[in-house]
């Protein structure tokens, strides 16, 4: 928990989004409520946003946001945390550890361009919108946990390590707020 307390923004209140897959993020939803943290439902319109960019048997995106089983690319998986942390209703975000996978790209040079690209714009979303990002280690590669790591963007092992870490920033940011 000290990782995240040290190395993240922290939130201005207690609503979590929580991206990823399936039962993952159910287990994440239910260690939030547990903490006492807010899972809130994205409003309609930014449900509609965001289904248009998972693919399309993913289901209506609520909050927790379902990748559907990974068919979604390094830089689309970015793209779609950065839309959930633009949302003002939202001040702390749990997902996995970006995958490493491109899609569009021919050549092994281009692939890592590409994600590289897409890894820098992951690191740069805390800062980027003054909100947390904790991450889950699902199968990182080399390349994204040390990326993680220089951009200082904490993994955790499980569900329940993910949601303490960020409990105990909205924690320490209740505390701070009430001095």
């Amino acid at each position: 928990m000290a990782e995240a307390l040290i190395k993240q923004p922290l939130p201005a209140t207690n609503r979590i989004a929580i991206i990823g897959n399936g039962g993952q993020s159910v287990t994440i939803a239910d260690n939030l409520a547990a903490q006492g943290l807010d899972v809130p439902e994205f409003q309609d319109t930014d449900k509609d946003r965001l289904k248009n960019v998972l693919p399309p048997h993913a289901p209506v995106p609520r909050n927790p946001l379902d990748f559907a089983a990974g068919a979604v690319d390094t830089a689309g998986e970015v793209h779609v945390v950065d839309m959930v942390a633009s949302l003002n209703y939202i001040d702390g975000i749990i997902t996995n550890a970006p995958m490493e996978m491109v899609f569009k790209a021919a050549s092994f040079g281009e692939r890592k361009k590409v994600l590289i690209d897409a890894l820098e714009g992951f690191c740069r979303i805390p800062e980027k919108y003054g909100k947390p990002v904790i991450t889950q280690k699902v199968m990182p590669s080399e390349t994204v946990a040390e990326m993680l790591r220089d951009a200082r963007i904490p993994m955790y092992d499980t569900t329940e390590e993910c949601a303490l870490a960020m409990s105990a920033l909205t924690r320490y940011a209740e505390i701070k707020n009430r001095s």
